[in-house]
């Protein structure tokens, strides 16, 4: 790594202009060494620069000492996050050492997008009965949306969760309003796909975790049919067991067959995360692969809400799937935008990161306003190159771009009044003008 530390007064003094040591290499245990009472600024390759401006990185636990420290004596650059990318020195290993998402299994990797369009779905309990009616922002705002950046760059289930709670402060912060699938259950279905093609996991799955992710392992490894996935699931549910070998017949007797297992899966005394699971991969065989099927968890959602998400999963594994495509390619229009952040050197593209928004927040909210790209919503980092959309709340200053003003202000209520008097001698005018003209029409005759 080209790294070079700089003390607090250093680091000011490279903020205004003035040009820093030249950058030496340093390994991760000597910049270890080096970086408690320092700041690091890590450097590009000069021979494959993706950017000329270096990241910054510290330590986690005085990230948001540092964000108090740039807010205090640097005005020029507010949000700091959002013209300067900073990383804590923990996660540098994996943001430089490991490359993008690549095991050879025969996984389509961009495919998992359909797990957050069916995340709109369920979270819209079902009144977008049409995929076409999902707009692009709305899948990007999804919790699913931010941890498949995570899966993709090979985080840990134990780093999912991370992001996964920095997702919901985030949201905290500028949404209040209440979601129909609690995002533990989300961060459950992903921290199962990442233990399904992650190797590095420390965390074992155990129960009926465990048999999910062998089923899907299993299915990835062999190219194995749907069906397969159940197989470890027969003993629990006899009626399922029964009616498995017709899912590979016609989609009629397909529909059939679900309709008369679904209320199994219902009643079972079997845990939630199996059913779930059952339930949607059952539905995804009507359709092979199709998320023009979503529809038909319409009944189902009240009773296992992840079954959706569920479904999103193994039908994004298929092979002829058409996550990318439906929805006048929905799905492949926000990957577009996850292909180009895989380079932690590659330009920001948010808004403010996670830790200066807290940071913000916990101040007058009158006192600190910063720009955001949207008027309605704001991109927030969340950890390395992991990101999450939101809607803004009051705190972020769109009201005025929207052209919104207090009315109650005194300065306000005398220009309101006198708007009022202007249109009211207009009003007169018009009216002595028109008895004038139909006077003269009188007297005409």
């Amino acid at each position: 790594m080209l790294i070079c530390l700089l003390d607090r007064e250093s680091f000011l003094d490279w903020l205004g202009g003035k040009p820093s040591p030249k950058p030496v290499r340093l390994t991760a245990n000597k910049m270890r060494q080096n970086i408690e009472n320092n700041i690091a600024l890590i450097y590009d390759d000069p021979k494959f620069p993706t950017s000329n401006q270096p990241i910054i990185s510290i330590p986690q636990d005085k990230i948001s000492d540092f964000y108090a420290f740039v807010g205090t004596y640097v005005k020029g650059f507010t949000p700091f996050s959002a013209f300067f990318k900073v990383v804590p020195f923990e996660l540098l290993p994996e943001l430089l050492n490991a490359p993008p998402y690549q095991q050879g299994m025969s996984l389509q990797f961009e495919c998992l997008i359909g797990v957050a369009i069916a995340e709109v779905y369920t979270q819209s309990r079902a009144r977008l009965k049409a995929i076409e009616k999902i707009s692009v922002s709305a899948v990007q705002a999804t919790l699913s949306a931010s941890l498949i950046e995570a899966v993709w760059q090979g985080y840990t289930s134990e780093r999912i969760s991370d992001i996964s709670d920095r997702w919901q402060t985030a949201r905290e912060l500028e949404d209040s309003s209440n979601l129909f699938l609690n995002p533990q259950k989300i961060t459950e279905i992903w921290e199962i796909i990442s233990e399904v093609i992650t190797e590095k996991n420390a965390r074992k799955p155990r129960g009926s975790r465990k048999k999910i992710v062998q089923a899907l392992k299993h299915a990835l490894l062999t190219n194995a049919s749907s069906q397969e996935y159940l197989s470890s699931f027969m003993k629990e549910f006899p009626n399922l067991a029964k009616n498995v070998a017709g899912l590979s017949r016609s989609r009629e007797e397909r529909v059939r067959i679900v309709r008369n297992v679904l209320p199994e899966l219902f009643d079972s005394s079997s845990d939630l995360l199996t059913r779930e699971f059952l339930a949607g991969t059952i539905i995804s065989m009507i359709g092979n692969g199709s998320f023009a099927q979503l529809s038909l968890l319409d009944d189902v959602l009240p009773k296992l809400p992840a079954a959706a998400l569920w479904f999103g999963v193994v039908s994004s594994l298929q092979n002829g799937n058409d996550a990318l495509t439906v929805g006048n390619c929905l799905g492949r229009r926000v990957v577009r935008d996850m292909c180009s952040n895989t380079n932690i050197f590659v330009p920001i593209r948010e808004d403010i990161a996670i830790e200066e928004l807290k940071m913000f927040r916990s101040e007058s909210k009158s006192a600190h306003l910063f720009r955001t790209v949207q008027t309605t919503s704001m991109t927030v980092n969340l950890l390395g190159n992991v990101s999450g959309r939101f809607k803004t709340g009051g705190a972020v200053n769109n009201e005025l771009a929207q052209g919104k003003r207090d009315t109650t202000s005194p300065d306000n209520q005398e220009k309101i009044q006198e708007v009022i008097y202007l249109l009211d001698r207009a009003r007169r005018a018009v009216e002595k003008l028109s008895r004038n003209r139909q006077r003269d029409l009188f007297d005409e005759k």
